[in-house]
């Protein structure tokens, strides 16, 4: 029997038994013809193989050329299933049709979501290690009036939808470190922001996606506002500096607003959110300058010898007024006026000893001086003039450098 006829005959039994496609392969062998041209070739001395994949098809058909018939070469020829249907008259589809018949077609979409997420242990200790403020070397979320450093944390989830369905997702878990160092008389600061602690989960879709972030205040910003932007990496950094819009006499908050934009496989999305601690500008001193307000400064009195120990009285007694172990600071208060009423009410009479002068503590310059306070918390002594006059410069400078305005709290190290 011809080989090509019994290959038909083999076809058609796959086609049978439900293996192949039913479009693929027409045959009319019958089962009884089938075994006799098996039992022809077997005696004939020819072996024929088949093997099936998942998509139905025989794939490769390998045989052996009959006795006395020179082979075209010494290795089993590969015959796709389209020649053995054609040559047996039979299958009418080729294997691609197959293929494409029975694939399941897909249309992926992507959407990408980022949003808060509570930062992580490891990412505690890649910003203790990374995040320094380049102006004073303290860690990351250690304030100083003019310096902070803040973290975000974030998450980026890239969810895959296939018409419309997800069905898998990959999430990137990341600190965005910003880093804020103004100058108490200047109204231009810097803002500095990296990508910290990056660990990844989920399915593999894509090596990364890019982000870019924006920075935005009552101000003009360097960069088009840009902060940083490119493939989300650890290495992923970036810097701006920002000038206040304010006047003279004026106050401003300005605080950076940040946006963050992720973007992969067409997809995108974003998240916003305000600067750690609220920036502060004003034109209330002589120069325009900024600071962190939410930080309490300490005014060092300690090297007085009189005045010293008359604060130090009062700090350790009633509401500890001043000390911050006790987390009990003072008010700036609102002006000289102020100040002038406090002090009259506190202080009569002349000094005992000529050069001397009435000391008042709390400071007749905040709001808790004169008699605003109860009798437990406050008191006055006589101190060297000299003495009075000094604490009094470093009163007045200790404002400015730190631009304390009406209500600031402060404490006093005696």
């Amino acid at each position: 029997m011809n080989p090509f006829k019994c290959l038909a005959a083999i076809a058609a039994r796959v086609t049978a038994l439900g293996v192949a496609s039913s479009s693929a392969v027409a045959s009319t062998a019958s089962h009884d013809t089938h075994k006799a041209n098996h039992a022809r070739m077997k005696h004939h001395g020819r072996t024929i193989r088949g093997r099936i994949t998942a998509f139905g098809a025989i794939t490769m058909l390998a045989f052996a050329a009959p006795s006395g018939t020179q082979a075209s070469t010494s290795s089993p020829t590969q015959v796709s299933a389209s020649f053995v249907a054609g040559s047996a008259g039979q299958a009418t589809t080729s294997l691609s049709a197959v293929r494409a018949g029975t694939a399941t077609k897909h249309h992926y979409t992507w959407k990408v979501k980022i949003r808060h997420h509570k930062v992580t242990k490891g990412q505690q200790a890649a910003i203790a290690r990374a995040a320094k403020a380049p102006s004073n070397g303290s860690s990351c979320g250690v304030m100083n009036r003019t310096n902070n450093c803040g973290a975000e944390g974030l998450s980026l989830t890239l969810v895959r939808l296939d018409d419309g369905v997800p069905d898998g997702t990959e999430e990137w878990l990341f600190a965005a470190v910003d880093y804020i160092g103004t100058r108490w008389k200047s109204k231009t600061f810097s803002d500095a922001m990296a990508v910290v602690g990056l660990s990844r989960e989920g399915d593999d879709f894509v090596s990364e996606p890019t982000i870019s972030v924006t920075a935005t205040c009552r101000c003009s910003s360097t960069n088009g506002g840009i902060i940083m932007a490119g493939p989300l990496s650890d290495a992923l950094a970036g810097s701006l500096h920002h000038t206040a819009h304010i006047g003279t006499g004026q106050v401003l908050n300005a605080t950076p607003e940040y946006e963050m934009t992720g973007s992969a496989e067409g997809g995108s999305g974003g998240f916003t959110w305000f600067g750690d601690s609220e920036v502060r500008c004003d034109h209330v001193f002589a120069v325009a300058g900024c600071v962190f307000p939410e930080y309490w400064p300490t005014v060092d009195m300690s090297g007085l010898p009189h005045i010293a120990p008359h604060i130090l009285l009062v700090e350790g007694r009633g509401a500890h007024l001043g000390n911050a172990a006790y987390n009990s600071p003072l008010s700036k208060g609102t002006g000289r006026q102020q100040a002038r009423n406090n002090r009259r009410q506190v202080c009569h009479g002349k000094p005992p000893t000529k050069g001397w002068s009435c000391d008042e503590y709390p400071f007749a310059s905040t709001a808790q001086g004169g008699t605003s306070v109860s009798a437990i918390n406050r008191s006055t002594a006589w101190v060297p003039r000299s003495e009075n006059s000094k604490q009094g410069g470093i009163l007045g400078s200790f404002y400015k450098i730190n631009r304390l305005l009406p209500h600031d709290k402060f404490f006093v190290k005696a």
